[in-house]
């Protein structure tokens, strides 16, 4: 589950107990925000594959949405090797970005939204990262294992860790 506050969205995201699919869902908050149960209405209601992470991008009123490995070895070919992006209110589908991944492990945002990076679900792991000003691959990597990543909210850093506990921190420049 992600929240977008400035919009006051929430985006949450289910798997099938049978793993069949999924369902995205976009909540609205109701005005009091901080409340321990926040009012939230229904805005939309998606079935689509599982979901295994979900990020809001800054600055746009986009989200990913990462597909898990066990899925997108059984996908059809319009989301294998592929991470698509969301809008936020309507929950369609608007752009689509090629990697070489089975599973997505997870994603984050850059804090300007200019860039997505991904890590592979599967045991070798590995890093790819998005400029999304030209949806092009800009940086892939699989030395460190990545299993996991999070952008710093402040700058164009990363972090990186793998399955052994071993995190690398990472640096965009441009």
């Amino acid at each position: 589950m992600v929240i977008d506050s400035r919009s006051r969205l929430v985006v949450s995201g289910s798997s099938d107990s049978n793993k069949s699919g999924g369902e995205l869902r976009i909540w609205k908050l109701g005005r009091r925000f901080f409340k321990k149960t926040p009012k939230m209405s229904l805005i939309q209601s998606i079935k689509t594959f599982p979901i295994a992470a979900l990020a809001i991008r800054p600055t746009t009123k986009q989200f990913a949405a990462a597909i898990p490995r066990y899925w997108s070895v059984s996908l059809s070919d319009k989301y294998k090797s592929r991470q698509p992006l969301f809008g936020l209110s309507s929950g369609n589908e608007v752009t689509t970005l090629e990697h070489d991944f089975q599973g997505i492990g997870s994603l984050s945002f850059s804090y300007d939204g200019r860039f997505l990076a991904i890590t592979s679900e599967d045991y070798r792991g590995g890093l790819r990262i998005f400029d999304l000003t030209t949806n092009s691959l800009i940086c892939a990597d699989e030395a460190n294992g990545a299993q996991r990543v999070a952008f710093s909210p402040a700058r164009n850093n990363l972090a990186t860790i793998n399955r052994r506990g071993n995190f690398d921190i990472w640096t965009l420049e441009g």
